[in-house]
């Protein structure tokens, strides 16, 4: 009889520990499925996150989403105060690849910021920001911003855009040149060559 009382124990016993495993066993899946769910949704959302910044990135380097802009400058119908800067008469143009600049676009073309941005940088020039303008449309073709640091630049810069007006801004303290595109901007001349550089260097009528 104790033997019989031993076999019905481990029975028993057996039965037990098979209903704990099972549970142990079911227990242990589904802790695994919430935390690859958990998993997809963390991964999913940071992937929606990063797509929607790329795309955002693309749209504002291209001009096409403006970000807060300069909203300082003159109206383009020839009544403004601007000073128009001289160049140095020792003034030399400056190397392409020594050129900082910001390009805005104040036409109605889309894109085309970013499209004249492309063109400086082929060429050398650093394009540190390439967005729409905020300021006063511009109807003529482009107009350079410079600072009184900048002036030799914006000339240097006119190598490229050679009907571009020059207008100094002294809120600017750097050598960074704003270059806007107007509505009148037809096309820059991408290849310059050191004769086109030379003549953009000859001061604008009226400067100053």
């Amino acid at each position: 009889m104790p033997h019989i009382f031993r076999i019905l124990r481990r029975r028993r016993f057996a039965k037990h520990y098979g209903r704990f495993i099972s549970v142990t066993t079911d227990a242990r899946t589904e802790y695994r499925r919430r935390i690859q769910q958990r998993q997809t949704i963390v991964f999913g959302t940071i992937g929606i996150v990063m797509s929607v910044l790329l795309l955002l990135g693309t749209l504002v380097w291209t001009g096409i989403i403006p970000l807060p802009g300069k909203g300082f400058h003159t109206l383009d119908d020839g009544t403004t105060n601007a000073t128009i800067p001289c160049p140095a008469s020792d003034a030399q143009p400056t190397p392409a690849e020594s050129l900082t600049v910001r390009v805005y676009n104040s036409s109605n073309r889309t894109g085309l910021a970013g499209q004249v941005s492309g063109k400086l940088a082929e060429r050398g020039v650093t394009v540190t920001d390439t967005t729409n303008w905020n300021g006063e449309p511009l109807n003529s073709s482009v107009r350079l911003y410079a600072g009184p640091d900048g002036i030799t630049n914006a000339y240097t810069l006119r190598g490229f855009f050679p009907d571009a007006n020059i207008e100094l801004d002294t809120t600017n303290s750097s050598e960074v040149v704003d270059i806007v595109l107007g509505a009148d901007y037809q096309e820059m001349n991408s290849n310059p060559t050191r004769d086109d550089f030379a003549s953009a260097m000859t001061p604008l009528s009226d400067c100053q």
